[in-house]
């Protein structure tokens, strides 16, 4: 190993050497051409056609029709400096197309072997380095083929860059399915927790009770003392929150704040789902949330999370106020838990309720009172309420550690995988087969 002169780079091994960046990649201004196709830039994904990124992504992306000379052209093991750059690296590009006259494009030179090169150029020292290169704090500041150049970057014979990229592919593989596995593991967790939820809630915890026939197709078999009725029959009133012109900034402890929509997606009260309240409007006390409070999505931009309930937590903080995207459901509590009711709203048959009756578009989703106060629930006493929401905290929390340790996982996971592009592309580690200096193509 030799001191390479470059802080970002450290010590490198004695057959590299360090150059400037414009002797590996030159700066590729061609306009694009009438059958080019449109381009992504993305950080997931690469450089990748727009219609599968659409696809991947679920979402569209603003394509230029009215004049594509506008584009700069891409050849395939190109490399694209896009926006967002400087917070995840520079993309390459497996396809020839067009992207945004904005985007700088860079030309792999000779010397430049494209794999090992789509690993150094997301390393995260390197990153640090490109960001050193400017003050992107400025809003609408990019990075340039000027800024790119600042860095000086390991030349490294073709033979090692293609041994490093073959080494990183196999084991970012393995990673990536280790990942992949434990994420599945989370969610089969997940889904636990509503598997738990809903069996609870429609068929109690005796599993020796006496069941009846509930005459609800998607609720099926109830215990026997069981009322099966429309939510109506607990719900006393219920009423929307208020909604006044908020920024998106994060509330301070100290003052008022509003509750976004998503405030309890899911089935959780999410705390920090709260914008400030601005300091010159006077807050209405009537709308401030308490311990014990029900609250019912009412409008969110998901149908997975569209009447999704939750209760106010005992340690919650105070001057939070309910938003008009939010109901609070109050109910007659001689005959209903919170708990409970937020729980059964969460079940399978509930959720199947609510998603058909929901109104809307795709992008928001609504369920109203009337549709609400309609929903067909199994309703124990009282007594059963509190047992069976006990039970479900029980099991939820065992699952929760699981779900806790798993993610720990997957996050130290990510975090070696990171570490070990770092280490091979800067050649911190051996590599079987690196020990060669000779050049193939």
């Amino acid at each position: 190993m030799k001191d390479s002169g470059v802080a970002w780079l450290g010590s490198i091994p004695a057959g590299w050497t360090v150059v400037g960046a414009r002797r590996l990649f030159a700066l590729r201004s061609q306009r694009a051409t009438a059958d080019d196709a449109q381009l992504t830039a993305s950080q997931a994904y690469g450089v990748i056609p727009q219609d599968e990124f659409v696809a991947r992504e679920g979402r569209r992306v603003v394509q230029v029709i009215k004049d594509p000379s506008i584009l700069k052209h891409v050849e395939p093991g190109d490399f694209v400096i896009s926006m967002r750059s400087f917070q995840g690296g520079i993309e390459r590009s497996d396809d020839r197309g067009s992207v945004s006259s904005a985007y700088v494009v860079l030309r792999p030179l000779p010397a430049v072997h494209a794999r090992y090169f789509t690993y150094l150029l997301k390393c995260k020292s390197y990153i640090q380095a490109l960001q050193s290169t400017s003050d992107l704090v400025r809003d609408g500041q990019a990075l340039r083929y000027d800024n790119f150049a600042l860095v000086r970057l390991p030349l490294v014979p073709l033979v090692e860059q293609k041994t490093i990229a073959d080494y990183l592919d196999s084991e970012t593989a393995r990673i990536d399915a280790l990942i992949d596995r434990k994420q599945r593991f989370v969610d089969l967790l997940l889904e636990k927790r509503t598997t738990v939820i809903t069996h609870a809630v429609t068929r109690g915890l005796d599993p020796s009770v006496e069941m009846k026939d509930s005459a609800v197709v998607c609720l099926g078999m109830v215990p026997a003392h069981w009322a099966v009725a429309p939510l109506r029959r607990v719900i006393t009133w219920m009423e929307q929150g208020w909604s006044p012109q908020c920024d998106n900034r994060p509330a301070e402890e100290s003052e008022w704040s509003v509750v976004k929509a998503g405030i309890v997606n899911g089935g959780v009260f999410h705390h920090d789902e709260r914008k400030g309240l601005p300091a010159h409007l006077e807050p209405q006390p009537r709308y401030e949330l308490h311990p014990g409070d029900l609250l019912v999505s009412r409008a969110n931009g998901s149908l997975q999370y569209i009447g999704s309930a939750g209760v106010v937590p005992t340690d919650v903080r105070s001057r939070t106020l309910l938003c008009d995207k939010v109901f609070r459901m109050h109910l007659d509590r001689d005959a209903a838990v919170p708990e409970f009711i937020a729980a059964a709203l969460q079940s399978g048959p509930v959720r199947y309720q609510i998603q058909r009756d929901a109104t809307g578009t795709s992008t928001m989703r609504n369920v109203g009172q009337d549709t609400l106060r309609a929903l067909v629930v199994g309703l124990p006493t009282v007594g059963e309420q509190r047992e069976i929401i006990e039970s479900i905290r029980q099991q939820h929390a065992e699952i929760g550690v699981l779900v806790d340790k798993t993610r720990t996982s997957i996050d130290l996971l990510r975090e070696y995988r990171t570490a070990l592009i770092s280490a091979a592309v800067t050649g911190q580690i051996d590599i079987p087969g690196t020990e060669t200096s000779e050049d193939v193509a």
